[in-house]
Parts: C-alpha cells; structure tokens; sequence
C-alpha cells in the first residue's frame, strides 16, 4: 500500500540475478553433503569457505555488470540496487552450512525460528523506511535485514563453528553429484524468472510490478507448502535412500499433504482475487488481477513436481533432471 508497482518492479528485475545466483551457492554443496551418510567436520568446513568464496565472487560480477544490466532494461536506478542487493550472497554464505547442518539433522524447528524471526525484523524495517519515503529502498534494505538476521541465529542455534583448516580432496566424491545438482538448479531458477526478464525488457516497471505482484500471492502459497514439504522432504529422503518401500510412503504421504493444502488455497484465490487485490493492495494494483489467475494455474502442480525432483536428488541421480 506504500509503494507502487514500479518499486516492486524493480525488486523483480534484481530477483532474476540474485535468485540464480543465489542458486548457484545453495544448490551443488548443500545438497550433496545432506545427501552424503558419512560427513567429516574437514568436509563441512571446506563447504563453508567455498560458500563464502562463491558469494564474494557472485557479489563482485553483479556489481561490475550492474550498469550494463540496468542500460539493458532501461533503468538506471537498477545500477545501485544491484549492488545494494548483491552484498546479501555474501552474508547469506556465512550461514548456510549451519543451515545445511540443521536440516541433515532434521532440525527444523531452529529453521522455523530464524525464518519467522528474520520476516518479522525484515517488515518493520521494510514498512518504518517505506513510511519514511525511502521508496524501493525500503524493499532493498528490508531484504538485506532478513539475511543478516536470518544468518545471525543461524549461528546462535547451531553448534557447528568453521575450523581453519580447507582440503578440496575431501569433498571433491561430491563434486561430480554437486555439479548436476547446480546445473539443474541453476536451470529451474533460470526458466522461474524468464518470465520477469522477457516483461522487464519489454513492458514498463509498472506493468512488471503488477506482474510480479500478480504471481507473488501464488507463489507464496507454493513457496510457503515447498519451504515445509520439501525442506523436510529431501533429507527425511536422503535418510530412507536405501529402504524402499518406506521411502514410497513417505512419498506418497508428502503428495497427499501439499494436495490436501495447496488445491483449496489456490482455489481460494483464484474465485476471489479481485477482492484481494483491492483489499491488500487498493485499487492502484487492480491491474494485478488477471496475473494472480494465471499464476494460481502454472503454481498448482510446481510442488509434485519439486517432490519428485528431490527425491531423484535423495536417490543420487542427478543426471536424470536433464532428460
């Protein structure tokens, strides 16, 4: 209700490189090491500083082709927001093994607490600069709060803390699994935000805005039923690789709950999403209304198919993504 469509607009045209490049450091050694029965405290520490390597060396592209990505879709402004934007790879590498490392244990509860704790630091931050007149700075620093909240308990929770000590030879098992897990990441993330780079290139910030607000109420739910699910799913599947007939019930039990909650709310909104939009978000986004529709069909049946996608991961067939 604070900012209009072309602020978020903005935030979309970031998403397309942050979000790949994000999954070029959450996709290859995270899951390969979860995946993995046997973990050696080398292997982990090593993980942490390629992490951390990653996301310094992600953070330095964005910002030296920032001016060329905001020439390409006409808006300057885009230039400084990247590079605002792009320091979250880096503080977000600091936390991920101890992410990783909580979800091999299955320990979610940790997850949840960071998760719930950093949106609510990252809203009062992103509405008091919003009511400020920060305007799409507000979603800029909203963003990096989240991250650097989200790390900080991270490591409050967990026990693990890195050692100084790196050896590739012990995680270089995982690569060659780490790789076809990154290239097909890398892949999904990429077809996820084509639709934002094809609209942000051709159509105004407005109309991007109103596409991606459109999409992101959608997407929410999906993301919220995938965050549960599938942060459970892969490695309660990755600990069942081996007992087969278990591991088909766990599958079948993880298709029956997103269904069981994902077809009512999707159908909550696509008969009501005129009401809405313009009760969430005024009329100004009235424009939204048509895309919150279509995304409610295109999201209906993601999550089955992230299920089956980690449980090939879980099964250590990786290749079989690309067929």
């Amino acid at each position: 209700r604070l900012l209009g469509p072309k602020a978020f607009g903005l935030i979309a045209l970031t998403s397309i490189f942050l979000v790949i490049s994000g999954a070029i450091m959450d996709g290859g050694f995270e899951k390969a090491l979860i995946q993995n029965k046997f973990l050696s405290d080398l292997q982990v520490t090593t993980a942490f500083y390629i992490n951390i390597l990653l996301g310094v060396l992600l953070a330095i592209v964005i910002c030296l082709f920032a001016p060329s990505i905001a020439r390409y879709f006409d808006a300057p402004e885009l230039t400084n927001i990247l590079r605002v934007m792009s320091l979250g790879l880096p503080i977000n590498a600091f936390g991920q093994t101890q992410r990783m490392l909580l979800m091999k244990e299955l320990n979610f509860k940790k997850i949840s607490v960071a998760q719930i704790f950093s949106a609510v630091m990252s809203g009062l931050v992103g509405i008091t600069l919003a009511f400020c007149g920060f305007g799409v700075w507000a979603l800029v620093y909203s963003s990096l709060v989240s991250t650097l909240t989200m790390v900080l308990i991270f490591w409050y929770k967990s026990p693990w803390y890195p050692r100084l000590k790196f050896s590739y030879a012990s995680i270089a098992p995982v690569v060659p699994f780490g790789l076809n897990v990154l290239a097909s990441g890398v892949l999904f993330f990429f077809l996820q935000q084509f639709n934002n780079f094809i609209v942000g290139k051709y159509y105004s910030k407005t109309e991007l805005g109103l596409f991606s607000r459109g999409m992101k109420f959608p997407e929410l739910v999906a993301s919220v039923i995938q965050g549960v699910v599938l942060k459970i799913s892969f490695p309660l599947f990755s600990k069942l690789q081996d007992d087969e007939t278990h591991l088909k019930s766990v599958v079948r039990k993880s298709n029956r709950t997103v269904a069981f909650i994902m077809f009512p709310l999707l159908a909550f909104l696509f008969l009501d999403a005129h009401q809405i939009i313009v009760l969430l978000l005024t009329d100004e986004w009235i424009g939204a209304v048509v895309f919150l529709k279509v995304f409610c069909l295109v999201k209906l049946f993601e999550p089955f198919i992230s299920i089956q996608r980690e449980l090939l991961l879980a099964k250590g067939r990786a290749k079989l993504l690309f067929r």
